[in-house]
């Protein structure tokens, strides 16, 4: 057992990808390292990561040793300091888009568009930017920041002008792969599609309802059958429940969110799936052809176009799409050339997108990027203290201000 204890810290009751990620990561690690869990009463890391110690957070501050190195998404880091104490080392995991993006509170998702960002980065927002310069500068120098794919190491561009390519992958358990599974034929012009996801109302539901626009365009056009399975809940069903009755050649399929042996059954009926993030990986690993889709929290421009998993590059697992230039997707896929693909080699495409998850986005990959990481974090708790990189936003403040008054 190596002498360095590993605390993993995500204080959280519901699951989603980073809430699977660090599962995944404390089960590589417990083997080699002390593992311990930092958790909130009742959340989520502390009840499904198993053989491990948990330490339940109360009002007392958590004291970590010099042997002791957190991991922690990039999210998280600012609160530290309100959580724990000790001269230990903060391994920084940027695992979403906007980790260290800059924003105010109450703009919601209309201060991701580009025009009003550029106008807050000057405004509002400038002491925030100067503070995220700074930690991810410090974190950077420190061999503390680490980031889960292409779409990441773009934003960090955006907000600080510093490219970075220490990357620490999305992944999912090796044994999902199914290296086994048949591939589904299509037949009698009809193509059976799946969307695996959660229906946010958000950066995820933008892409949906243009997909099932342009299912339903492609679908009359060539005088086809398609049904697509919408497996996935959340705020956003209405709206693509809408979208659905709009644009009726395509049939819709709402089956809510699905786990274990009924989702891999549904999944392995598709003769293709889109997904973005973790969804996209577990599609492919059952050997589905599988579309990575970008996200976006505004109406997708009509010449989007599309690309398979294993046409990803640096571990992308969905771009922004206002984010991005648009030649970009010019050299992408339409929709026909996608269906067109299919048709001709299926098997192929179903061994691409499953190889490509196999060397990239499987535990078994992870592991010697994850204890390589850890070999070389050399950041420090204390030294951030002094450096100020715990500084709250000004409005924290403001709002304790007039509180009081």
């Amino acid at each position: 057992m190596n002498e360095k204890n590993i605390y993993i810290y995500y204080p959280s009751k519901i699951v989603g990808g980073a809430e699977y990620l660090l599962k995944t990561t404390a089960d590589l690690l417990k083997n080699k390292y002390k593992v311990i869990i930092v958790d909130i009463e009742g959340g989520w890391l502390s009840k499904n990561v198993e053989d491990v110690e948990v330490i339940s957070l109360t009002k007392d501050v958590v004291y970590l040793d010099k042997d002791s190195i957190l991991i922690t998404p990039a999210s998280c880091v600012r609160s530290l300091d309100l959580v724990f104490d000790g001269d230990f080392k903060v391994l920084s995991w940027m695992m979403q888009t906007y980790n260290v993006s800059p924003v105010f509170p109450k703009l919601g998702r209309y201060q991701f568009i580009n025009s009003i960002r550029n106008i807050l980065r000057f405004t509002l927002l400038r002491s925030e930017y100067e503070y995220y310069k700074s930690l991810i500068n410090y974190l950077i120098g420190s061999n503390a920041f680490f980031i889960m794919d292409d779409n990441c190491s773009n934003e960090v561009y955006r907000v600080c002008g510093v490219r970075i390519s220490d990357f620490l992958p999305v992944s999912i358990p090796s044994y999902k792969v199914g290296l086994d599974e048949e591939v589904q034929t299509i037949a009698n012009r009809h193509i059976t599609c799946c969307w695996l996801g959660r229906l946010d109302g958000e950066f995820k539901t933008p892409i949906l309802n243009h997909l099932i626009k342009e299912l339903s365009s492609y679908a009359k056009k060539n005088n086809i059958n398609i049904t697509l399975n919408v497996i996935g809940d959340g705020p956003g069903m209405a709206s693509t429940k809408s979208a659905a009755r709009r644009n009726g050649a395509v049939k819709c399929n709402f089956l809510s969110t699905m786990q274990g042996t009924e989702l891999k059954r549904k999944l392995l009926e598709s003769n293709i799936g889109f997904a973005m993030g973790t969804s996209a990986l577990e599609i492919a690993a059952l050997g589905v052809p599988t579309v990575l889709l970008d996200a976006s929290y505004n109406k997708i421009p009509e010449d989007y176009t599309y690309n398979w998993l294993h046409e990803a590059k640096n571990y992308n697992l969905g771009y922004m799409i206002e984010n991005e230039d648009g030649s970009m997707f010019s050299s992408r896929k339409t929709i026909s050339e996608i269906f067109s693909e299919l048709v001709a080699d299926s098997k192929e495409l179903s061994f691409k997108d499953r190889e490509y998850v196999l060397k990239n986005h499987t535990d078994v990959s992870l592991e010697p990027k994850l204890t390589g990481a850890i070999d070389k974090v050399d950041s420090s708790f204390f030294e951030m203290k002094e450096y100020g990189l715990f500084k709250k936003p000004y409005w924290n403040f403001l709002k304790r201000f007039f509180a009081d008054s």
